[in-house]
Protein backbone atom coordinates (compact mmCIF):
# COMPACT_ATOMS: atom_id res chain seq x y z
CA UNK A 1 0.00 0.00 0.00
CA UNK A 2 1.28 3.72 -0.95
CA UNK A 3 2.75 5.61 2.03
CA UNK A 4 0.13 8.18 2.99
CA UNK A 5 0.49 11.85 2.06
CA UNK A 6 0.37 13.99 4.96
CA UNK A 7 0.20 17.70 5.47
CA UNK A 8 3.34 18.27 5.44
CA UNK A 9 3.72 16.69 1.60
CA UNK A 10 1.45 19.39 0.67
CA UNK A 11 3.16 21.97 2.59
CA UNK A 12 6.24 20.82 1.11
CA UNK A 13 4.84 21.59 -2.38
CA UNK A 14 2.85 23.87 -2.17
CA UNK A 15 6.06 26.05 -0.48
CA UNK A 16 3.97 26.86 2.30
CA UNK A 17 3.93 26.16 6.08
CA UNK A 18 1.82 23.29 7.24
CA UNK A 19 0.56 26.17 9.49
CA UNK A 20 -1.20 27.67 6.66
CA UNK A 21 -2.28 23.85 5.06
CA UNK A 22 -4.04 23.55 8.16
CA UNK A 23 -5.85 26.97 7.95
CA UNK A 24 -7.28 25.94 4.25
CA UNK A 25 -8.49 22.88 5.68
CA UNK A 26 -10.20 24.48 8.44
CA UNK A 27 -11.75 26.90 5.74
CA UNK A 28 -9.91 29.70 8.03
CA UNK A 29 -11.19 33.29 6.34
CA UNK A 30 -7.56 34.67 7.16
CA UNK A 31 -5.87 33.08 4.04
CA UNK A 32 -5.85 34.94 0.66
CA UNK A 33 -7.49 33.30 -2.33
CA UNK A 34 -3.73 32.96 -3.92
CA UNK A 35 -2.35 31.12 -1.11
CA UNK A 36 -5.34 29.11 -0.56
CA UNK A 37 -5.13 28.11 -4.44
CA UNK A 38 -1.51 27.16 -4.09
CA UNK A 39 -2.86 24.95 -0.97
CA UNK A 40 -5.42 23.45 -3.15
CA UNK A 41 -3.68 22.72 -6.18
CA UNK A 42 -1.16 21.16 -4.07
CA UNK A 43 -2.89 18.78 -2.82
CA UNK A 44 -5.02 17.84 -5.95
CA UNK A 45 -1.55 17.11 -7.63
CA UNK A 46 -0.51 14.93 -5.01
CA UNK A 47 -3.66 13.01 -4.22
CA UNK A 48 -3.63 14.45 -1.05
CA UNK A 49 -7.13 13.37 1.26
CA UNK A 50 -7.47 15.05 4.70
CA UNK A 51 -8.48 13.25 7.89
CA UNK A 52 -12.00 13.61 7.77
CA UNK A 53 -12.80 12.63 11.58
CA UNK A 54 -9.34 15.39 12.39
CA UNK A 55 -11.63 18.48 10.48
CA UNK A 56 -14.58 17.36 12.80
CA UNK A 57 -13.01 17.76 16.26
CA UNK A 58 -14.22 20.27 18.27
CA UNK A 59 -17.41 20.62 16.26
CA UNK A 60 -19.37 17.48 16.68
CA UNK A 61 -23.23 17.17 16.49
CA UNK A 62 -23.07 13.61 18.18
CA UNK A 63 -25.56 12.91 14.82
CA UNK A 64 -24.68 10.54 12.13
CA UNK A 65 -26.48 9.92 8.94
CA UNK A 66 -27.34 6.54 7.16
CA UNK A 67 -28.65 6.95 3.56
CA UNK A 68 -30.29 3.21 2.92
CA UNK A 69 -30.97 2.11 -0.86
CA UNK A 70 -34.32 0.48 -0.35
CA UNK A 71 -36.34 0.46 2.85
CA UNK A 72 -39.21 -2.01 1.40
CA UNK A 73 -36.53 -5.03 1.59
CA UNK A 74 -36.30 -5.99 5.10
CA UNK A 75 -32.61 -6.52 4.99
CA UNK A 76 -31.61 -3.08 5.03
CA UNK A 77 -34.22 -2.41 7.43
CA UNK A 78 -32.43 -4.58 10.08
CA UNK A 79 -29.03 -3.43 9.27
CA UNK A 80 -30.81 0.14 10.26
CA UNK A 81 -32.07 -1.50 13.55
CA UNK A 82 -28.53 -2.52 14.08
CA UNK A 83 -26.91 1.21 13.39
CA UNK A 84 -30.02 2.49 15.58
CA UNK A 85 -29.58 0.24 18.50
CA UNK A 86 -25.02 0.65 18.87
CA UNK A 87 -25.81 4.50 18.44
CA UNK A 88 -28.65 4.73 21.30
CA UNK A 89 -25.64 3.17 23.40
CA UNK A 90 -23.20 5.55 22.71
CA UNK A 91 -25.32 8.80 22.69
CA UNK A 92 -25.65 9.50 18.95
CA UNK A 93 -28.83 10.18 17.24
CA UNK A 94 -29.55 8.73 14.04
CA UNK A 95 -30.99 10.71 10.60
CA UNK A 96 -32.33 8.41 7.68
CA UNK A 97 -32.56 8.87 4.13
CA UNK A 98 -33.23 6.20 1.60
CA UNK A 99 -32.11 6.75 -2.43
CA UNK A 100 -34.73 4.46 -3.47
CA UNK A 101 -32.18 3.31 -5.59
CA UNK A 102 -31.80 6.03 -7.36
CA UNK A 103 -27.74 7.55 -7.17
CA UNK A 104 -28.85 11.05 -7.47
CA UNK A 105 -31.26 10.78 -4.70
CA UNK A 106 -28.01 9.20 -2.87
CA UNK A 107 -26.23 12.53 -3.50
CA UNK A 108 -29.05 14.82 -2.46
CA UNK A 109 -29.02 13.01 1.02
CA UNK A 110 -25.45 13.12 1.52
CA UNK A 111 -25.43 16.75 0.63
CA UNK A 112 -27.86 17.29 3.43
CA UNK A 113 -26.02 15.36 5.87
CA UNK A 114 -22.96 17.49 5.37
CA UNK A 115 -24.52 20.76 5.24
CA UNK A 116 -25.96 19.34 8.33
CA UNK A 117 -22.62 18.77 9.91
CA UNK A 118 -23.34 15.15 10.53
CA UNK A 119 -19.97 13.67 12.38
CA UNK A 120 -20.22 10.80 10.08
CA UNK A 121 -22.26 9.51 7.52
CA UNK A 122 -23.47 5.31 6.74
CA UNK A 123 -23.74 4.25 3.15
CA UNK A 124 -25.79 0.81 2.90
CA UNK A 125 -25.37 -0.85 -0.35
CA UNK A 126 -25.72 2.77 -2.18
CA UNK A 127 -25.36 2.87 -6.19
CA UNK A 128 -23.35 5.64 -6.16
CA UNK A 129 -20.00 5.24 -8.02
CA UNK A 130 -17.01 4.51 -6.35
CA UNK A 131 -15.21 7.84 -7.27
CA UNK A 132 -17.81 10.06 -5.87
CA UNK A 133 -18.15 7.52 -2.71
CA UNK A 134 -14.52 8.80 -1.87
CA UNK A 135 -14.75 11.74 -2.57
CA UNK A 136 -17.71 11.99 0.51
CA UNK A 137 -15.04 9.79 2.47
CA UNK A 138 -12.69 12.73 2.40
CA UNK A 139 -14.99 15.05 3.63
CA UNK A 140 -16.79 13.30 6.37
CA UNK A 141 -16.32 9.71 8.15
CA UNK A 142 -17.92 7.27 6.47
CA UNK A 143 -18.65 3.33 6.67
CA UNK A 144 -20.02 1.82 3.63
CA UNK A 145 -22.07 -1.47 4.01
CA UNK A 146 -22.63 -4.28 2.13
CA UNK A 147 -20.69 -3.20 -0.65
CA UNK A 148 -16.38 -3.88 -1.01
CA UNK A 149 -14.34 -0.94 -1.92
CA UNK A 150 -10.84 -0.98 -0.28
CA UNK A 151 -9.13 2.26 0.36
CA UNK A 152 -7.58 3.78 2.95
CA UNK A 153 -10.35 6.83 3.59
CA UNK A 154 -12.92 4.31 3.93
CA UNK A 155 -14.04 1.41 6.60
CA UNK A 156 -16.19 -1.52 5.07
CA UNK A 157 -18.72 -4.10 6.61
CA UNK A 158 -19.53 -6.67 4.28
CA UNK A 159 -20.36 -10.53 4.03
CA UNK A 160 -18.88 -13.32 2.06
CA UNK A 161 -20.97 -13.30 -0.85
CA UNK A 162 -19.27 -15.55 -2.27
CA UNK A 163 -19.03 -18.46 0.19
CA UNK A 164 -22.94 -17.84 0.64
CA UNK A 165 -23.54 -18.85 -2.69
CA UNK A 166 -21.54 -21.81 -2.48
CA UNK A 167 -23.59 -22.76 0.65
CA UNK A 168 -26.62 -22.34 -1.16
CA UNK A 169 -25.44 -24.30 -4.16
CA UNK A 170 -23.40 -27.14 -2.26
CA UNK A 171 -26.87 -27.42 -0.11
CA UNK A 172 -28.89 -28.40 -2.85
CA UNK A 173 -26.30 -30.51 -4.38
CA UNK A 174 -25.72 -32.69 -1.15
CA UNK A 175 -29.41 -32.98 -1.56
CA UNK A 176 -29.05 -35.06 -4.72
CA UNK A 177 -29.87 -31.99 -7.15
CA UNK A 178 -27.75 -31.47 -10.43
CA UNK A 179 -29.90 -28.97 -13.11
CA UNK A 180 -29.79 -25.84 -10.30
CA UNK A 181 -31.09 -22.53 -11.71
CA UNK A 182 -29.13 -19.44 -10.26
CA UNK A 183 -31.55 -16.55 -10.47
CA UNK A 184 -29.75 -13.43 -9.90
CA UNK A 185 -30.72 -9.44 -9.23
CA UNK A 186 -32.19 -7.62 -12.17
CA UNK A 187 -29.47 -5.31 -12.14
CA UNK A 188 -25.65 -6.03 -11.48
CA UNK A 189 -24.06 -5.38 -7.95
CA UNK A 190 -21.11 -6.31 -6.01
CA UNK A 191 -23.02 -9.21 -4.13
CA UNK A 192 -24.97 -10.81 -7.02
CA UNK A 193 -21.10 -11.18 -8.82
CA UNK A 194 -20.02 -12.79 -5.44
CA UNK A 195 -23.00 -14.70 -5.14
CA UNK A 196 -23.40 -16.04 -8.51
CA UNK A 197 -19.21 -16.90 -8.61
CA UNK A 198 -19.88 -19.06 -5.62
CA UNK A 199 -22.39 -20.88 -7.29
CA UNK A 200 -20.50 -21.39 -10.16
CA UNK A 201 -17.91 -22.48 -8.07
CA UNK A 202 -19.70 -25.17 -6.46
CA UNK A 203 -21.18 -26.29 -9.84
CA UNK A 204 -17.70 -26.98 -10.99
CA UNK A 205 -16.64 -28.73 -7.66
CA UNK A 206 -19.43 -30.95 -8.59
CA UNK A 207 -17.95 -31.44 -12.00
CA UNK A 208 -21.24 -29.81 -13.11
CA UNK A 209 -19.71 -26.65 -15.26
CA UNK A 210 -21.18 -26.94 -18.15
CA UNK A 211 -24.56 -27.14 -16.30
CA UNK A 212 -24.48 -23.88 -14.45
CA UNK A 213 -27.47 -22.09 -15.73
CA UNK A 214 -27.93 -17.97 -14.43
CA UNK A 215 -31.19 -15.99 -15.25
CA UNK A 216 -31.60 -12.11 -14.05
CA UNK A 217 -34.65 -11.69 -12.01
CA UNK A 218 -37.66 -10.09 -14.47
CA UNK A 219 -35.87 -12.71 -17.30
CA UNK A 220 -37.18 -15.72 -18.88
CA UNK A 221 -37.18 -17.85 -15.97
CA UNK A 222 -39.40 -20.89 -17.97
CA UNK A 223 -36.32 -20.68 -20.62
CA UNK A 224 -33.66 -20.91 -18.27
CA UNK A 225 -35.00 -23.70 -16.26
CA UNK A 226 -35.95 -25.75 -19.08
CA UNK A 227 -32.89 -25.07 -21.01
CA UNK A 228 -30.81 -28.32 -20.19
CA UNK A 229 -30.53 -30.05 -23.68
CA UNK A 230 -32.53 -33.47 -23.55
CA UNK A 231 -33.23 -33.17 -19.76
CA UNK A 232 -36.52 -32.01 -17.86
CA UNK A 233 -36.85 -28.79 -16.61
CA UNK A 234 -34.72 -27.39 -13.12
CA UNK A 235 -35.39 -29.66 -9.97
CA UNK A 236 -33.90 -26.58 -7.48
CA UNK A 237 -32.80 -23.03 -7.64
CA UNK A 238 -31.00 -20.19 -5.73
CA UNK A 239 -32.51 -16.99 -5.56
CA UNK A 240 -30.20 -14.38 -4.93
CA UNK A 241 -32.79 -12.89 -2.24
CA UNK A 242 -35.56 -14.23 -0.57
CA UNK A 243 -38.07 -12.39 -2.61
CA UNK A 244 -36.33 -13.30 -6.11
CA UNK A 245 -36.37 -16.75 -4.66
CA UNK A 246 -39.98 -17.06 -3.72
CA UNK A 247 -41.19 -14.97 -7.65
CA UNK A 248 -38.74 -17.65 -9.34
CA UNK A 249 -40.51 -20.38 -7.21
CA UNK A 250 -43.99 -18.65 -7.64
CA UNK A 251 -43.94 -18.56 -12.12
CA UNK A 252 -42.10 -22.52 -12.11
CA UNK A 253 -44.84 -23.85 -10.07
CA UNK A 254 -47.41 -21.84 -11.95
CA UNK A 255 -46.29 -23.07 -15.16
CA UNK A 256 -47.50 -26.66 -13.81
CA UNK A 257 -45.17 -29.57 -12.83
CA UNK A 258 -43.27 -30.13 -9.74
CA UNK A 259 -42.38 -27.61 -7.27
CA UNK A 260 -38.43 -27.13 -7.53
CA UNK A 261 -36.68 -27.21 -3.97
CA UNK A 262 -35.75 -23.58 -3.38
CA UNK A 263 -33.12 -21.38 -1.65
CA UNK A 264 -33.07 -17.71 -1.18
CA UNK A 265 -30.63 -15.07 0.13
CA UNK A 266 -30.84 -12.64 3.83
CA UNK A 267 -32.63 -15.38 6.10
CA UNK A 268 -35.77 -12.18 5.98
CA UNK A 269 -38.27 -12.51 8.95
CA UNK A 270 -40.55 -13.88 5.88
CA UNK A 271 -38.78 -16.73 5.37
CA UNK A 272 -39.24 -18.54 8.88
CA UNK A 273 -43.14 -18.33 8.91
CA UNK A 274 -44.60 -21.72 8.67
CA UNK A 275 -46.53 -21.51 5.42
CA UNK A 276 -43.80 -20.83 3.47
CA UNK A 277 -40.30 -22.21 5.74
CA UNK A 278 -37.88 -21.12 2.92
CA UNK A 279 -33.93 -22.41 3.72
CA UNK A 280 -32.23 -19.25 3.41
CA UNK A 281 -28.54 -18.18 3.64
CA UNK A 282 -28.62 -15.36 6.43
CA UNK A 283 -26.39 -12.20 6.99
CA UNK A 284 -25.36 -11.24 10.23
CA UNK A 285 -27.13 -7.89 9.79
CA UNK A 286 -27.61 -6.51 12.97
CA UNK A 287 -24.15 -7.06 13.60
CA UNK A 288 -23.64 -5.52 10.31
CA UNK A 289 -25.49 -2.25 11.25
CA UNK A 290 -23.71 -2.04 14.88
CA UNK A 291 -20.04 -2.83 13.21
CA UNK A 292 -20.81 0.48 11.13
CA UNK A 293 -21.37 2.24 14.17
CA UNK A 294 -18.55 0.96 16.19
CA UNK A 295 -16.02 1.69 13.01
CA UNK A 296 -17.31 5.54 13.07
CA UNK A 297 -16.98 5.66 16.53
CA UNK A 298 -13.16 4.45 16.29
CA UNK A 299 -12.79 7.19 13.15
CA UNK A 300 -13.96 9.80 15.22
CA UNK A 301 -11.65 8.84 18.03
CA UNK A 302 -8.75 9.48 15.76
CA UNK A 303 -7.57 5.91 13.84
CA UNK A 304 -6.45 6.50 10.69
CA UNK A 305 -5.71 3.42 9.59
CA UNK A 306 -8.75 1.51 7.76
CA UNK A 307 -10.79 -1.36 9.04
CA UNK A 308 -12.41 -3.69 6.66
CA UNK A 309 -14.66 -6.89 7.63
CA UNK A 310 -16.19 -9.82 6.30
CA UNK A 311 -18.55 -11.33 8.11
CA UNK A 312 -19.89 -14.96 7.71
CA UNK A 313 -23.13 -15.97 5.93
CA UNK A 314 -24.61 -19.16 7.53
CA UNK A 315 -27.28 -21.64 5.93
CA UNK A 316 -30.89 -21.65 7.67
CA UNK A 317 -32.13 -24.79 6.40
CA UNK A 318 -36.22 -25.39 6.01
CA UNK A 319 -38.85 -27.23 4.48
CA UNK A 320 -38.05 -25.72 0.98
CA UNK A 321 -35.40 -27.25 -0.60
CA UNK A 322 -36.67 -30.51 0.50
CA UNK A 323 -39.13 -30.13 -2.17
Amino acid sequence: MARRVTQADVAARAGVSRALVSLVLRDATNVSDHRRQVVLDAMAELGYRPNAAARHLGRRTHTIGVVVQDLHYPFFAEVVDGIQSSAADRGLQVLINTGMRDPDLERAAIETFLELRMDGVVLISPDLPDDRVLEVAGVVPMVLVGRPLVDDAIDTVVTDDRRGGWLATRHLLDLGHRRILDVTADVPNASSVGREAGYRQAMAEAGLADAARVVRDGGDIMAAAASWPGEPRATALFGHNDFVAVDAWAALVAAGGPAPAVVGYDNTHFAGLPLLSLTSIDQPRLQMGRTAVEMLAERLEGRVMPRHEVLAPTLVERRSSHA
